[in-house]
């Protein structure tokens, strides 16, 4: 029986066009409250400095607005890195959809401080439907 699969591109472009859209389409519903809220608030800040350098401009005063400029350009940068990241993550996120293991990565205290750890773990698939043949 075929594994589920996900089209990649599809990911990448619901994740281009919408705020953690690849991860819920790749059903990794545990990122969404991650990269949703972080995309929506660096697009904000983006926007908000956006409004304060264009008001700045219009008063005069150029030290103030080449501070809000240099910021809404830092908080774009970020917003386009992440972005770009969850594109990232809903691609490979496809492209992995259908293997039966997954990796995990965890960090927790050990003996000698911080202890990381890479395992694999089988993935829990949906029952098959399948009927049996009738034997001659």
């Amino acid at each position: 029986m075929p594994y589920p699969t996900r089209s990649p591109g599809t990911a990448v472009l619901l994740s281009l066009l919408l705020p953690a859209g690849g991860q819920v389409y790749t059903r990794d519903y545990w990122k969404v409250p991650i990269i949703a809220p972080a995309e929506l608030a660096l697009g904000y800040l983006s926007y908000r400095e956006h409004a304060s350098a264009t008001a700045a401009l219009g008063r005069g005063d150029t030290v103030a607005y080449a501070r809000h400029r240099d910021r809404r350009a830092t908080f774009l940068w970020f917003t386009g890195a992440t972005i770009a990241f969850s594109m990232a993550d809903a691609y490979v996120s496809a492209q992995m959809f259908g293997f039966k293991e997954q990796l995990r990565l965890s960090l927790g205290p050990g003996r000698l401080g911080v202890e990381f750890a890479l395992s694999a773990r089988a993935r829990q698939r949906p029952a098959a439907r399948w009927k049996p043949c009738p034997r001659s």
